[in-house]
């Protein structure tokens, strides 16, 4: 699968992701301090899930109808962040292409895939 790790996430995420043999572009390295707007709009130019912890790209979404292939939010309070690369990787193993029109919220305890406005 295709994604665009936000610079908000932790440098672990998108190796991890690699790893597991997915195609992995990372804001941190092609435009540091790039604006949300600008990388809602390359993910869906280079057909990619954007994955984050960036809160603002659901209000982004939801409230003002941005569109995205789709959008991974992960909630990890420090004390579970160990754990949070291997929790990624089995979500996209487990669900694959069902988290493209999605927005899924990520926590330690619960996943929560929701079809995203327009889809």
């Amino acid at each position: 699968m295709r994604f665009l790790v936000d610079e908000s996430c932790d440098v672990a995420l998108g190796k991890a992701l690699v790893e597991a043999g997915n195609d992995v572009l990372e804001i941190r390295l092609i435009r540091p301090g790039a604006e949300d707007e600008w990388v809602v709009s390359l993910a869906v130019s280079e057909d990619r899930i954007l994955l984050t912890e960036d809160k603002d790209f659901g209000w982004l979404i939801y409230a003002h109808g941005h569109k995205a292939i789709g959008v991974i939010f992960l909630r990890y309070p420090v004390s579970e962040r160990h754990r949070i690369a291997q929790d990624l990787v089995e979500l996209v193993n487990q669900q694959n292409e069902n988290l493209i029109g999605c927005f899924v919220t990520v926590t330690p305890k619960r996943i929560r895939i929701s079809k995203m406005p327009g889809v």
